[in-house]
């Protein structure tokens, strides 16, 4: 299937798929992150990074966002569970097929004693594991298996751009 086709009717840039049980018990929620880490420094205007990156901080307050002249500091990462648009979990066998168009949130498991109204729900998902606090109260449980389905529409990895829709789009370069 063509990147064309497979993006068709939706702004998505790039999707990332990961399934997978953990092998270890005892993993906190809030110790496994995911995000990008840049050889290059980005050159981002600072009028751009004021409006930037608060705004990346409003949607998703547990992200790590620097941007600097140092080839190191350069990254943008976000708690694993926090992050996933999607987030499966469910007892091996169980699990969605990756190759679906879209895949479902399926949180029972993860809160099994909260209301249906926070279950299958990834706002309450995302907001809930924001704060490293709250995070940290849940862990990974290697007996099942998880599914992590992350897209993005702004950052575009062929230009090695951002686009901010209506309002912009930079360089990284």
């Amino acid at each position: 299937q063509s990147h064309t086709e497979y993006f068709k009717g939706k702004k998505r840039l790039m999707n990332n798929i990961i399934q997978g049980q953990f092998k270890v018990n005892g993993l906190n929620i809030s110790d496994v992150w995911i995000g990008d880490v840049y050889e290059k420094p980005f050159f981002m205007p600072r009028f751009v990074a004021k409006f930037v990156i608060p705004f990346f901080q409003r949607l998703s307050p547990g992200i790590i966002m620097n941007f600097s002249s140092k080839k190191d500091n350069n990254k943008v990462v976000v708690r694993l569970a926090e992050g996933a648009q999607t987030l499966s979990v469910n007892v091996p066998g169980k699990e969605p097929d990756i190759a679906t168009e879209d895949l479902c949130e399926d949180t029972t498991l993860l809160f099994p004693n909260n209301n249906n109204k926070k279950k299958n729900n990834p706002d309450y998902r995302r907001k809930l594991f924001r704060s490293k606090q709250s995070a940290s109260k849940f862990e990974y449980d290697p007996k099942l298996v998880y599914t992590f389905d992350f897209y993005d529409d702004v950052l575009d990895y062929e230009s090695y751009s951002v686009n901010m829709g209506n309002l912009c789009t930079f360089s990284l370069e």
